[in-house]
C-alpha cells in the first residue's frame, strides 16, 4: 500500500498559526505533517515557523466586482494553494513575509480565455463533451480525434446507440481500454484524506538551488514547472518533435496559454523513444533535483524511466508524477483531462438538465500548484522521494456544484486599472524582522500594503487589452509574473516561452558529459532537435 505524504511528515517540525478564516491552506499544511493551530490572526492568514526561520503570509482581496461568476469555494481553493506555495517559497528563500494577490491568482489561472479575449485568436484546444448514456452521462475529452476513435469502437452501431446500451462505468471502461479519454459523469466519491502520495528514501541535506526536468504537457504539469521557475528554479522543458506540448500551436501570432505556462523555461527537444534519447535523459537526471510529468502512469515506465530507475540513477532526486487517478484505484490506468475530472467529481453545475464543465480548467491549475507544494516539501528533506499527486484526488478536496465562469473582460479591465494605480511605485518591501514569534500580526499591520505590478509594460498598460495583446506577440506571456511577492526577494522575471529545442545543445553540454561532437551526432540522428 502506498504511504501518504502526511504519514511521512514531510513538514514535521513546521509550526503554523492560521487565522481561522481559510479552510484549504490549513488542511494542506496538516496533510503535509505540519503542526497547525488556529490563533485568530487579524491581518495575516498564516504564520509559519521552521526552526529559526519564520514567515507570515497575507492575502490581498480582489478589487470589488471583478470576481462575478466565480464560485467562492473555487476562489478560496486557488488562492489558498498559492498561499501555501508562497509561504514555503518564502521559508526557503529566508523571506520574512509573503503576500498573495487574489486578483492575480485568478488572472493567472484563466487558461486560453485570457489570450483569446486579449488577442482575438481562438485556440485550437479540444473541448470536453457531455454525452447521454444508459444511466446518465459520460464525458469525452480531446475533441474530434477522440470522437473518431469512439466511432471506430462503436462500429457497426452509432455512438449514440453504443452509449445507450451501456452504463456510465461500462462505457468509460470500454473506451479507456482503447485509450479514449471518457469518464463517468457525476460519480463522486468521499473526499480523499490527502491528495499527496509519497514514498521516501533517506533524507539528504536540502539543495541550495533547484534544477527541474519538466516533462509536463498541456496544463497541470507545465503550471507546476512555471511556479518553480517563478521562484528561481532552473526549469528545462522537455518535448520531442514527435510529441510536442498540445498547447504549442504553430502559426499563431499570439503565444497563447503555452506562453503563459512555459515562460522562463529552457527548451530541450529530446526523443525518449530512442536508446540515445533515454541515455541523455538519465545523464540529465543525475544532475537534476526534480523530474516532473503529468503523463498517464504507464508512459514513463514504458520508456524504461519509471521512478525506481530514476532514483537509482540519482538517489537525491524528487520524482513527481501527476496521473489522473491514484495508484491502486480501479481507474489507475485511465487517461483524463481536467474538465472530465470536474464532471466525474460532481463539481460541474447543471445547465438545462445536463452537467456543464467550467470554461476554465481550474482543476489543472489546482493540481499544478499542489504538485509544486509537494516539490518544496520534499526538497526540505533534500529530495530522495517519489511523489504522486493524482488530479482526481485534488478534485475530491472540493465538493458541491461549483459554477466557475469568470468575467474575463472585467478582469482585463481591472488589470489595466491596477497598472495605472501602481505606475512608478517601487516593489513591495515586507517586514524587516524575520522573527514571527514576537509580533507577526503587528508586522503585517505595519508592512503589508498594496503591492506594485512589476511588469516592464506597466507604465503603458492604461489600455489594458491592447497593451497585453501587443506585449504577447512573439511568445511573450500575458501574465509575466507570479501572483505573490516575497519580502526582500526579487523574483525572476519570466521571459518568453522558448522555441522548441532552442536550448538543447547548451543544456546537454552543461549538465552531461556530452561534448559538441556528441551533441551534433544526436542532432544529426534526430534524437535531439
Amino acid at each position: 500500500m502506498k504511504p501518504r505524504l502526511a504519514g511521512t511528515g514531510a513538514l514535521a517540525g513546521v509550526e503554523v498559526l492560521h487565522s481561522g478564516r481559510r479552510r484549504t491552506a490549513p488542511r494542506i499544511l496538516t496533510q503535509l505533517g505540519a503542526t497547525v493551530r488556529e490563533a485568530g490572526l487579524e491581518e495575516i492568514e498564516l504564520a509559519v515557523t521552521d526552526g529559526a526561520a519564520s514567515t507570515v503570509v497575507s492575502i490581498e482581496p480582489a478589487p470589488e466586482g471583478v470576481l462575478e461568476g466565480c464560485h467562492p469555494a473555487v476562489i478560496e481553493a486557488l488562492v489558498d494553494v498559492h498561499a501555501v506555495f508562497a509561504g514555503l517559497a518564502a521559508l526557503r528563500a529566508g523571506s520574512p513575509a509573503a503576500r498573495v494577490s487574489t486578483f492575480e491568482v485568478v488572472l493567472g489561472c484563466l487558461g486560453e480565455a485570457l489570450p483569446e479575449a486579449v488577442c482575438g485568436e481562438p485556440a485550437p484546444v479540444a473541448s470536453t463533451e457531455v454525452l447521454p448514456c444508459k444511466d446518465g452521462f459520460v464525458s469525452l475529452s480531446a475533441g474530434d480525434a477522440a470522437r473518431a476513435d469512439l466511432a471506430a469502437l462503436a462500429t457497426p452501431e452509432s455512438i449514440e446507440q453504443w452509449l445507450a446500451a451501456r452504463t456510465r462505468v461500462e462505457a468509460a471502461a470500454e473506451a479507456q481500454a482503447w485509450r479514449i479519454p471518457m469518464l463517468p459523469v457525476d460519480a463522486p466519491t468521499p473526499p480523499e484524506p490527502s491528495p499527496f502520495h509519497f514514498k521516501c528514501a533517506q533524507r539528504h541535506q536540502p539543495s541550495a538551488g533547484l534544477t527541474v526536468l519538466d516533462l509536463g504537457m498541456m496544463w497541470a504539469g507545465p503550471y507546476c514547472g512555471r511556479l518553480l521557475a517563478g521562484i528561481g528554479a532552473e526549469v528545462i522543458k522537455i518535448e520531442s518533435r514527435k510529441r510536442q506540448d498540445g498547447t504549442r500551436h504553430a502559426g499563431r501570432t499570439c503565444g497563447g496559454v503555452f506562453a503563459d505556462l512555459n515562460g522562463g523555461k529552457q527548451s530541450l527537444a529530446l526523443d525518449l523513444g530512442t536508446p540515445s534519447g533515454r541515455t541523455a535523459f538519465l545523464a540529465l537526471a543525475k544532475r537534476a533535483n526534480v523530474v516532473l510529468d503529468n503523463f498517464s502512469r504507464r508512459v514513463m515506465p514504458n520508456f524504461g524511466l519509471g521512478p525506481e530507475r530514476l532514483l537509482e540513477a540519482n538517489p537525491r532526486l524528487t520524482v513527481v508524477s501527476m496521473p489522473a487517478f491514484a495508484e491502486g484505484t480501479s481507474e489507475a490506468g485511465y487517461v483524463a483531462y481536467g474538465s472530465g475530472l470536474e464532471l466525474m467529481a460532481g463539481l460541474a453545475p447543471e445547465i438545462d438538465g445536463r452537467p456543464e464543465p467550467s470554461p476554465i480548467a481550474y482543476l489543472d491549475y489546482l493540481s499544478g500548484c499542489y504538485a509544486a507544494i509537494a516539490v518544496l516539501a520534499a526538497q526540505r528533506a533534500g529530495g530522495g522521494a517519489r511523489v504522486e499527486v493524482a488530479q482526481h484526488d485534488v478534485a475530491r478536496q472540493l465538493s458541491g456544484r461549483l459554477g466557475y465562469r469568470p468575467d474575463v473582460a472585467r478582469l482585463i479591465e481591472a488589470a489595466g486599472e491596477l497598472a495605472r494605480r501602481n505606475v512608478g511605485r517601487t516593489a513591495w518591501q515586507g517586514p524587516a524582522s524575520d522573527r514571527r514569534a514576537k509580533a507577526a500580526g503587528e508586522l503585517a499591520r505595519r508592512n503589508l500594503r498594496r503591492t506594485s505590478w512589476p511588469d516592464p509594460a506597466s507604465a503603458r498598460r492604461a489600455k489594458a487589452a491592447g497593451e497585453l495583446a501587443q506585449r504577447c506577440q512573439g511568445e511573450w506571456p500575458h501574465v509575466p509574473r507570479m501572483p505573490f511577492r516575497l519580502s526582500g526577494v526579487r523574483l525572476p522575471a519570466l521571459g518568453p516561452a522558448r522555441q522548441l529545442g532552442a536550448d538543447g545543445g547548451r543544456v546537454l553540454r552543461r549538465y552531461t558529459w556530452m561534448g559538441p561532437t556528441r551533441v551534433r551526432h544526436l542532432a544529426a540522428t534526430e534524437v535531439l532537435a
